[in-house]
């Protein structure tokens, strides 16, 4: 479609944002012979928050060969450690049009409103390029999409100089010279404020909460010329490695820091004493140190933030912004008042609205919209993929979904794999609809809950929090234990609806395994083959890599090659093999990544322990709800 696009009437599946998820899943659902896409983007470009913030130093926070995925473009090789926003946006561009999905993206098509047609089994689409009829719909607008403005009194009304967002950034009006005031000191900021020191008169940081920053050690990939080396000699393999690296280092160091207070304690410490190593104040130096535990809020990369505190032009606001006058700001904390004059320029580093979908209104089939759903129990889904009311529509990056202590490429991977499976599966089996069982939604709203509850993300109030209810917007526990709960659970936890009857989940894999079974090239007899001959083999590195090799070999139609993770999940999700054989592969591997490390599985806070036994003995019985429906 391209710049030519239009809006067509009807199509198999509308895809809701052109960034790295919706342009993910596109390429996964064309490899399964399912082309019938529309790609609705709200911009003229794709990229999504890539392309929207555009701000000065804008930039990853996981090192380049590990975020990008370059399984699907092994030939690209990055420029730096750490990738810009300018390099990503021209990749997923490049991507795009590689794999020939570029003209499926119909531009400047902002959705308003979707609802569900039960009697057409269809999705009815209201965009500002027209309106479309769809079977699937896939919102993969991401969850830094939606620039959250905070409320303060005179921000809109008084303030007589320019105020912008930082994903509006405005690169027409020039900060040289300027006196300049940012209200934040989050992930966009820490990154904004190095750049805006540079060219202001005089910068003001306006502080609510201090930030854990740690350093990035950023540069050309030319630093690292064994990862040059790897990846233009081994390709898929050294990708596979790298990805797998990153992971393994987020589940285990990370996930345990994050769940263990010793060591959470120890880690803070350490910043502390890099903080007043590096800042020459030292009472500016004691005003950037958190106080709260490590990742309760999100931990920071960057080589260049906290030194600029130790430039002349720059000054630090330790307090929240109240009130905006018309040429500054006044801040204030339980100390005393700030007040800053003469003001140019108000930068918004205030993030986004994350959570549930509040920008397009969207109808299920009883006339209930997702926000009254939402309203009346809190969020409710199924591995954050699906919630119920809502057939045939999916969500990529929904809450209850990824972590933010992993790699979001690796959830976008992940989460498109699985639904082009299900899409193609449904289709190939002439199935009408899917729809979660509300039991097990509260499953696994109470999986979330109780993983978070443990950990050290509920020990402060941030964005990983549902603001109405206290249960975490994001999954908290190791990124492939939610691998692990998508193989395990996907044919137990849905109800399917064919030719006007429901079925089961489970009855209908079954059937559908018997049925594969008998084509001899379906990747489902080539998987079960090939599992059948690894399940064998012992958990030691040498057959371990044996097992890789063979998963390796299976059928073309797979053509993510890594081994383990995303992939194995078009096998084993949808068609009720034994998910046992499956696991044994990949939990091999992580019993030997993790074999003298330190355990973090428990309490981050001791919590009374009938409590602790009660919260479980719920679990249990939602959990046996969802598996006996």
């Amino acid at each position: 479609m391209g710049e030519r696009a239009r809006a067509r009437r009807d199509v198999e599946t509308v895809i809701v944002g052109a960034g790295m998820s919706g342009l993910l899943l596109a390429i996964r659902l064309q490899q399964r012979g399912r082309r019938d896409v529309a790609i609705l983007e709200a911009r003229g470009g794709v990229g999504g928050t890539w392309r929207a913030n555009a701000y000065p130093g804008c930039c990853c926070d996981v090192r380049s060969f590990a975020y990008l995925p370059l399984h699907l473009m092994p030939e690209y090789i990055p420029e730096r450690i750490y990738s810009t926003q300018q390099e990503i946006e021209a990749f997923l561009d490049r991507l795009a049009h590689k794999h020939g999905v570029h003209d499926n993206v119909v531009f400047n098509a902002r959705v308003t409103r979707c609802e569900r047609n039960e009697a057409e089994n269809a999705w009815e689409v209201e965009s500002t390029q027209g309106r479309l009829r769809c079977k699937y719909l896939v919102f993969a607008n991401g969850p830094l999409s939606r620039p959250q403005r905070p409320d303060i009194p005179g921000l809109e009304d008084v303030f007589e100089g320019r105020v912008w967002h930082t994903a509006e950034w405005d690169n027409k009006v020039s900060l040289k010279g300027k006196r300049v005031a940012v209200i934040g000191t989050g992930a966009s900021a820490i990154q904004i404020i190095p750049q805006v020191a540079k060219d202001a008169q005089h910068l003001y940081v306006i502080q609510r909460s201090a930030a854990f920053c740690f350093p990035r050690d950023d540069g050309p990939l030319t630093d690292l010329p064994q990862v040059v080396q790897g990846l233009k000699q081994q390709g898929l393999s050294f990708i596979s490695k790298m990805r797998s690296d990153f992971n393994e280092y987020a589940d285990n160091f990370v996930f345990n820091i994050y769940n263990n207070k010793e060591l959470n304690d120890q880690a803070v410490a350490h910043h502390r004493k890099r903080i007043f190593e590096i800042v020459d104040d030292p009472e500016v130096a004691a005003n950037l140190v958190p106080d709260y535990p490590q990742g309760c809020k999100r931990s920071l990369l960057t080589d260049d933030y906290l030194p600029t505190f130790n430039r002349p032009n720059v000054t630090l606001i330790p307090a929240p912004a109240t009130r905006v006058t018309p040429r500054g700001v006044v801040a204030e904390n339980d100390k005393r008042e700030f007040q800053i004059d003469a003001l140019d320029v108000v930068v918004l580093a205030t993030g986004f609205r994350t959570g549930a979908i509040d920008d397009v209104e969207i109808v299920g089939a009883e006339g209930q919209t997702l926000s009254q759903s939402y309203e009346e129990t809190g969020v409710h889904t199924m591995f954050g993929l699906m919630s119920h009311g809502f057939d045939n529509m999916f969500f990529m990056l929904g809450p209850q979904s990824w972590t933010p202590q992993g790699n979001t490429c690796e959830a976008c991977d992940v989460q498109s794999e699985w639904i082009a499976h299900v899409i193609g599966a449904m289709e190939d089996s002439s199935v009408d609809s899917i729809s979660p069982r509300p039991e097990c939604e509260q499953y696994w709203g109470d999986r979330c809950l109780e993983l978070g509850q443990a950990s050290v993300w509920a020990q402060c109030t941030s964005w990983y929090l549902d603001p109405k209810t206290g249960r975490p917007f994001m999954w908290t526990g190791r990124w492939q234990e939610y691998v692990n709960e998508l193989l395990e659970l996907t044919h137990k936890v849905f109800r399917l609806r064919k030719d006007g009857r429901e079925e089961d989940g489970k009855e209908y894999h079954q059937e559908r395994l018997a049925e594969e079974a008998k084509d001899q090239r379906g990747v489902a007899g080539d998987l079960e083959r090939v599992l059948e001959r690894t399940s064998r083999l012992d958990h030691d590195m040498k057959d371990q890599k044996r097992c890789e090799k063979l998963l390796a070999s299976v059928d073309d139609k797979v053509e993510d090659k890594r081994g383990t993770g995303a992939w194995c999940i078009v096998a084993a999700a949808f068609v009720g093999f034994g998910p046992e054989k499956v696991l044994r592969l990949e939990r091999a591997e992580q019993d030997l990544a993790r074999s003298g490390e330190p355990d973090g599985n428990h309490d981050f806070f001791p919590r009374d322990a009938g409590q602790s036994r009660r919260a479980q003995s719920r679990q249990h019985d939602n959990a046996q709800d969802c598996e006996e429906s």
